[in-house]
């Protein structure tokens, strides 16, 4: 017997037990000596596993089977004479092919199982999204009410938010709750310092700088943004008044960035000279001819926005009468040599040692 064309022993019952799914090819040689009648011999044969029909295979001596599937075959054979009398014992060779592993029972109960884990984890995952974006909407229901309590200003807080919902929507969810804890720290802060007289200048650049962020966010970053800071000053040190650039840097986004077209920046650059604190808030807008020209029609936004940066001027002049000649505020309009304007450029001088 040979499989595969290679002989083997048929006494080897655990060979032939174990058969690869890919040694399927049987030759089977066999003969009968029958001195009377040898040209009335003809050979039977019975593969059971494949079929329980005897075939007749005449006068040949040799089987063979090409391409047999996994599973247990039991091959019998047997000789008869002319008068079709069975003339010969039956001889039998079980013989077992094993299927590959991937039609194995345990493989397929694996890959159920691991469907089943995949499909439970995308489910579960799918779940979680939707309920994160749930907890999101809720925070941010939370956040509006608290920040109008605040008195932070509404356009702010609602565009603000909007991006915020928009990142959500289009499943951004990791990003929408960076945003997200962006503006509860900014809110926290906000709540916070209008309840003190003084702050450090590092919570206040701080609070600039999440505000700032969120503004990029709002207007899909389609502006730059830096807070330089002087190294001869030590933040932790000063004193200002709290929130007082909020509605500055908020005009310049509004007001000389927004209609901007081409590259848009704006920085603020805090330095310390002498005994006083010098804050510019610039960037490379419209100007505040052409930006009120373009807002003539929004004037109920403009009134809105002019009351903030109005508030601030009060409150410096307030310190400018306890603190004679250490405490202004300059705004000028940045002009090229056609005296087209080019930006904003708002100047907060404050003394370095409120106390």
């Amino acid at each position: 017997m040979q499989v595969n064309g290679n002989s083997i022993d048929l006494t080897d019952a655990k060979l032939l037990s174990d058969l690869k799914y890919n040694q399927n090819r049987l030759l089977v040689r066999f003969a009968l000596l029958d001195f009377e009648q040898p040209q009335g011999i003809t050979y039977w044969y019975n593969l059971t596993g494949s079929s329980d029909n005897w075939v007749s295979n005449g006068k040949n001596t040799e089987l063979i089977f090409n391409e047999l599937q996994p599973g247990h075959y039991t091959l019998h054979i047997k000789a008869t004479n002319a008068s079709g009398h069975v003339i010969s014992k039956i001889a039998s060779i079980a013989l077992n092919i094993t299927p590959p592993f991937w039609k194995t029972w345990w493989f397929r109960l694996l890959l159920a199982t691991a469907a089943a884990g995949i499909i439970y984890y995308f489910f579960r995952r799918r779940v979680k999204s939707v309920k994160d974006k749930a907890d999101i909407q809720q925070q941010i229901t939370e956040l509006e009410s608290k920040a109008l309590r605040a008195q932070m200003n509404p356009h702010f807080i609602f565009n603000s938010l909007n991006a915020i919902q928009e990142l959500i929507v289009t499943n951004k969810v990791t990003e929408g709750y960076q945003y997200l804890s962006s503006f509860s720290k900014l809110l926290r802060m906000v709540l916070n310092h209008s309840e003190k007289n003084l702050i450090r200048l590092s919570e206040e650049i701080e609070t600039i700088q999440l505000q700032l962020s969120l503004e990029a966010l709002r207007f899909k970053n389609a502006f730059s943004y830096s807070v330089i800071v002087g190294d001869n000053i030590e933040a932790e040190m000063i004193n200002v008044p709290p929130l007082l650039l909020q509605p500055y840097v908020e005009n310049a986004v509004w007001h000389g960035l927004r209609h901007k077209v081409g590259d848009k920046g704006l920085w603020v650059m805090i330095k310390e000279t002498g005994q006083q604190l010098e804050i510019e808030i610039e960037d490379n807008g419209v100007g505040r001819a052409r930006s009120a020209e373009i807002n003539k029609q929004k004037l109920g936004l403009e009134q809105f926005e002019s009351k903030g940066s109005a508030l601030s001027g009060q409150r410096i002049k307030l310190l400018a009468s306890q603190y004679p000649d250490t405490a202004a505020v300059y705004i000028s309009d940045k002009k090229d040599e056609n005296g087209e304007a080019t930006g904003t450029v708002v100047k907060i001088v404050l003394p370095s040692n409120l106390k």
